[in-house]
Formats: structure tokens, sequence, C-alpha cells
């Protein structure tokens, strides 16, 4: 799963907050945001967090110069806040849940008003990329702890594999 906070109504402060995971609370004051995390869940510490966001740029990207441009230019104005998984990164399981919370500037966007807009740009972005991807559903508005979310669920097949998203944006 995926929590994207993809703008704020309140002024950001000059350096963004990475925020803490405190007795399996993540806690954000910049945002302000707080999730609960499962007891028995790994917490990825920032190297890893950088890592995964490479990887997954260069999966979407593959070969493709002008999307590799466009990914770099992207992971510039994004931050990974939060990165977690049931079991250790490297575990040998079969699969491992992860959630991971980002944060990308979008202020040179002024048409992304909604967490909607945002998710039919990111679409766009994915459908391009080099991935076996489907979307099994049109965009849905959820509310999580009073906060309103446009979720768009995707399906990823790489290798016999289907990885499912759900990517919560506001």
């Amino acid at each position: 799963a995926l929590l994207s906070s993809a703008g704020c109504n309140k002024e950001p402060a000059n350096e963004i907050e990475f925020g803490t995971v405190e007795n399996c609370v993540y806690q954000n004051s910049y945002f302000p945001l707080s999730i609960t995390l499962p007891m028995e869940w790994s917490v990825h510490n920032l190297e890893s967090r950088q890592h995964i966001m490479e990887v997954g740029n260069q999966i979407l990207a593959g070969e493709d110069k002008n999307l590799k441009a466009i990914v770099k230019a992207s992971s510039l104005n994004t931050v990974y806040l939060l990165s977690v998984s049931k079991y250790p990164i490297g575990a040998t399981v079969p699969s491992n849940p992860t959630l991971q919370c980002i944060a990308e500037k979008i202020r040179h966007m002024p048409g992304i008003q909604t967490g909607k807009d945002y998710l039919f740009h990111l679409r766009k972005v994915l459908e391009s990329g080099q991935m076996d991807i489907t979307f099994p559903c049109e965009v849905v508005s959820k509310s999580i702890g009073g906060k309103d979310f446009d979720l768009l669920q995707t399906e990823i097949s790489m290798r016999g594999i289907i990885i499912r998203q759900k990517i919560y944006v506001t």
C-alpha cells in the first residue's frame, strides 16, 4: 500500500520532516500525520527507503530515456517519509506486504487540485512505463482517520507474480 500526501492546505515550513517511529506509532508534525503500525512489522531506515525508490524507478522507466528523465525530475520533488514491511527486507517469504508514505511537492503543477487529479497523472506515467500494469477499478474516495483520500488500485504482473497496490492520495 502507498499513502501519498500530494498537497496540503497549510503553508509548509522551510524543511520537510521525515517523522519518527516510537512504540509502533509513526508521527509527522510537518503534515500532521500519525499511523499506528503493527508491532511485528519492520521499519526501513533512510538508506533502505532510498534503495526501494531507486529500484522502483528503474523498473518503471526501464531503458526509456524520456521516461528516465521524467522519473528523475519527479524524484527531486519526492520524499519517502515512511516505509515498513511485514517482514525484514530480504526475508525468505513468498510475499512481503509493505506500507509506504510518500510526499511529493506539486506546487509547480497548479492544475492538480485534488488527489483524483494527481492520480490521473500518476496513472498516465505508470501506463507509459515498462511494467505490465492494469487498473482493476476507477478511482474512488475513502475517508481514513477523518481525512479524505482518493484511491487508485493497480495490479502489476512481474515474472508470473501479481503485485497489488492501493495508492491513497490527499
